[in-house]
């Protein structure tokens, strides 16, 4: 399981079946509810949260938190909410209001209608009295009895981002239509593509050209042509092309990406249908759906999971679902470098912002973007980096582990010795290199290279990093 290593560090999600399955829970690491106490279990001895709801089933409360303590955990009960606290020693689980989809540690960036004090239940409430209102942030107010509530009139197809202080972000459940999930090297295909837009700046303005066709679930992008696709049947694998598809209802996917075993059944199948079949069957709760090179239809494989899910890399293209009645794997990952300057091929686009913060939020509305360079108030957004440069006045933010919530990584650090291998690389193909038994990598310039150097490590169980004035990243398995 993906340990929390401190407070800081961005929080996890997990999957909660306990033999029945709980469609409305959302799981929040870090953060201790406030509010009258209905019950308290207590028993010691109790190792998990998962514990604590399966002894509940949450039928007369609509949270509870656990809270590790010496001689076992404590489990406590609360109707409602009013406010919480972020304590790392606690994990606490809420039921979402109704006709509502949560996500913890989330927030819809910007669309406020306003903003008032109460509950989790109160903010629901007053978003569905407001006709403007589809959605909403419930965030701790700190040193006051309620939370804050932050009315949204959310876009269509907008997507929650990672908050560090355990905010949870709900949208009305039938938004989530026009969600999109977004695969690299994948040209996906069917019958035959709806229409074909020429001219089109960005994969961001070919999936707008999708949201205005009636019969559209999916686009294939090549550089400056967009083709509209219903639902796909299979697909290619093209490093020309990037591809968004329509989440089908109600799942939560990741592109690229792939739920390791689990398996319940096989068979070839689009991808509706495969999550259709997911549907019907009552051992499925996830799905991969993935290429399938000796049929018109790609592969469907029907998953069951009973503890923590989160996806795994897969370079063939596969999409990965689980239940969005489930909490959703790890948001991402963010870390800051002083002094560098990121670069790859060229710059996606620039913006002016106040912040490096902001200069990070706009990356997270950006589909290609992984990092941002920072100076004065100028926010450049790239992809993933292949090297950087050293820069007084630059500071650089980088998403990273990509894909893998099983890394912890520290900018401006490196590992003391430990080498087991160097090479020249981009800092996501230092990652992929890291493989048994190599449990961490460091990451660092290389001023004779158009690539950054990667440094793969033999780590010694509790090997922390030291300091890196050279901008370095590195990153261990959050089990050494």
């Amino acid at each position: 399981m993906v340990r929390a290593l401190h407070l800081s560090s961005v929080l996890v999600y997990a999957q909660i079946t306990f033999g029945n399955f709980y469609p409305d829970l959302v799981r929040v690491k870090g953060v201790e509810f406030i509010g009258e106490t209905d019950r308290e279990d207590g028993s010691r001895g109790l190792t998990s949260i998962e514990t604590c709801v399966g002894r509940s089933g949450l039928q007369d409360s609509n949270s509870v938190t656990y809270s590790n303590a010496p001689g076992g955990g404590i489990c406590s009960f609360r109707a409602a909410p009013k406010n919480y606290k972020l304590n790392p020693n606690v994990d606490s689980v809420i039921r979402s209001p109704p006709s509502y989809q949560c996500f913890a540690n989330s927030d819809y960036l910007n669309s406020d209608i306003f903003n008032k004090a109460g509950s989790l239940s109160d903010c629901s409430s007053a978003c569905d009295k407001d006709s403007r209102c589809n959605g909403f942030t419930w965030v701790l107010n700190e040193n006051k009895e309620f939370g804050q509530c932050y009315l949204k009139k959310l876009q269509d197809g907008q997507s929650p981002i990672d908050n560090l202080r355990g905010a949870i972000a709900c949208t009305r459940a039938d938004l989530t239509k026009n969600v999109y999930v977004k695969v690299n090297n994948v040209d996906f295909y069917n019958q035959k593509d709806i229409k074909t837009v020429f001219n089109v700046p960005s994969i961001n303005q070919c999936r707008d050209e999708c949201n205005k066709n009636l019969d559209c679930r999916a686009v294939s992008f090549t550089g400056s042509t967009c083709y509209l696709k219903g639902y796909p049947d299979n697909y290619a694998l093209n490093p020309n092309v990037a591809s968004l598809v329509k989440v089908p209802a109600p799942y939560h996917c990741f592109g690229n990406s792939d739920f390791f075993q689990g398996d319940v059944a096989s068979s070839a199948r689009s991808l509706p249908n495969c999550s259709d079949a997911c549907d019907r069957d009552i051992n499925c709760n996830a799905f991969t759906w993935v290429l399938n090179e000796n049929n018109v239809l790609g592969q469907c494989y029907l998953k069951n999971f009973v503890s923590v899910l989160s996806p795994i890399f897969n370079p063939r293209g596969a999409i990965a679902c689980t239940k969005a009645t489930t909490p959703p794997p790890p948001p991402k990952k963010w870390v800051q470098l002083t002094g560098v300057d990121l670069f790859e091929q060229g710059d996606i686009e620039n913006v002016k912002v106040s912040s490096i913060e902001a200069c990070r939020d706009e990356c997270n509305k950006n589909l290609d973007c992984r990092s941002v360079s920072f100076t004065a108030s100028t926010c450049y957004l790239k992809r993933a980096p292949k090297n950087y440069v050293l820069k007084q006045n630059v500071n650089s933010v980088v998403q990273v582990p990509i894909g893998n919530p099983g890394l912890n990584c520290y900018g401006n650090s490196d590992f003391l010795n430990s080498d087991s291998e160097n090479f020249a690389s981009s800092l996501p193909d230092c990652q992929k290199r890291c493989t048994s038994p190599c449990n961490g990598f460091t990451w660092v310039l290389n001023e004779n290279n158009a690539l950054g150097q990667c440094y793969l490590k033999r780590l010694q169980a509790g090997q922390n990093p030291i300091n890196n004035q050279r901008g370095a990243i590195a990153c261990k398995s959050t089990f050494v």
